[in-house]
């Protein structure tokens, strides 16, 4: 399973999470019980299904929670404006890459 993140607009704290390489929908299902499914594809050049959650978090704190109990490491991508910053989690040592070297 591979998984990327990102969070619908900057003021808001609604997050979306794109999920590839996964072996049946029944192992979504218990990791997305309580987000909602807005969108499912295919990426015919590696054969894989494509499936898309939502779900909107309380604050950020509640969002780094559940990020970090994620089952596989993923990328949450944050673009404000044209700085945009890529997030490992589950994320053990607070380092942050940023795309435009800041």
């Amino acid at each position: 399973m591979k998984a990327v993140a990102w969070r619908e607009t900057p003021l808001d704290l609604c997050y979306r999470i794109q999920i590839v390489s996964f072996k049946s929908k029944a192992e979504l299902r218990n990791i997305f019980h309580d987000w909602k499914e807005v969108a499912m594809g295919w990426n015919i050049k590696y054969n894989d299904r494509v499936m898309i959650y939502s779900k909107k978090f309380k604050n950020e704190e509640e969002w780094t929670a559940w990020a970090n109990t994620f089952p596989v490491p993923f990328l949450e991508k944050r673009t404000w404006g044209e700085k945009t910053t890529i997030i490992q989690h589950p994320n053990t040592d607070k380092k942050r890459e940023n795309k435009n070297g800041i």
